[in-house]
């Protein structure tokens, strides 16, 4: 059982119909190099918590959103991170937190499926682990692969450039998602 929810959590991550999230995942590279490792895999670990938290709420049918409105904030949350990659000196502790709060509403989106998908488990501790171990794992695979090819790019321009290329492509990509929901 842990592999089918491990894998099942790699490929919400590593699979380009989750273009949504490998966006965000890209937002959080804006003014980081190699030497930021830690603090990257800090800032997927934090998405990934706020991840963890509203599907296990959502699948135990807890908490309950319209998913027009998540499918829309869901974009939102990739121009908001945009815009806080592009500040300079924003505390730790706020990105950390805010990121955590944008893996919420993340969560939220992938919770109708995941709780289709667990309904005939008995207990939802082990596959919900499972699946967010499969997350947390994807996100850690695709931040490296970014930052290496961010930082191959940098090498032709220079890194500021790179970035800012880099937020206007994830901030278009944005605007695009928010356009095709079905909240207008």
């Amino acid at each position: 059982m842990f592999e089918a929810y491990f894998h099942l959590g790699w490929d919400h991550i590593v699979s380009w119909v989750a273009v949504d999230h490998l966006v965000f995942i890209l937002t959080l590279t804006l003014q980081k190099n190699w030497s930021h490792w830690r603090s990257l895999a800090l800032l997927a670990t934090a998405f990934t918590l706020g991840h963890s938290i509203t599907l296990a709420l959502a699948t135990l049918q807890w908490v309950a959103f319209d998913s027009s409105i998540i499918e829309f904030l869901i974009p939102t949350t990739i121009a908001l991170s945009c815009f806080l990659h592009g500040i300079q000196r924003i505390p730790k502790g706020l990105l950390y937190g805010l990121t955590a709060v944008f893996g919420l509403v993340h969560g939220l989106g992938f919770s109708n499926f995941l709780r289709q998908t667990l309904g005939a488990e008995e207990s939802l501790i082990w596959p919900l682990f499972s699946f967010n171990i499969g997350l947390e794992a994807g996100q850690l695979v695709v931040l490296t692969f970014l930052v290496v090819a961010k930082s191959l790019i940098a090498q032709k321009w220079n890194e500021k450039k790179t970035d800012t290329y880099i937020n206007g492509m994830c901030l278009g990509m944005a605007l695009l998602l928010m356009l095709q929901t079905k909240f207008w």
